[in-house]
């Protein structure tokens, strides 16, 4: 019994630390922030807007949101028929 506690608080303590956390608002305008954005964020505290208004650099992948898990505010997406 003792062992499995010791493995639970060792996985609890291992996933807490790797833990990726922004705690503000978060805008993504083009594809190269999007490439710069820490594919290992797991959350966010706060709002994140992906505004794919500049038709320069569009926003087409996703990709590097792929760990995200959590966002406490509002997710919006906006001036992007691509995704």
């Amino acid at each position: 019994m003792k062992s499995l506690l010791q493995l639970f608080i060792t996985s609890f303590l291992t996933l807490l630390l790797t833990t990726i956390c922004f705690s503000q608002d978060v805008t993504i305008t083009t594809q190269t922030e999007m490439n710069a954005f820490d594919p290992s964020t797991t959350v966010i505290n706060g709002n994140l807007l992906i505004n794919g208004a500049n038709s320069n650099d569009p926003i087409i992948n996703l990709n590097n949101l792929s760990n995200l898990t959590f966002i406490s505010g509002n997710l919006e997406i906006i001036n992007n028929d691509a995704i």
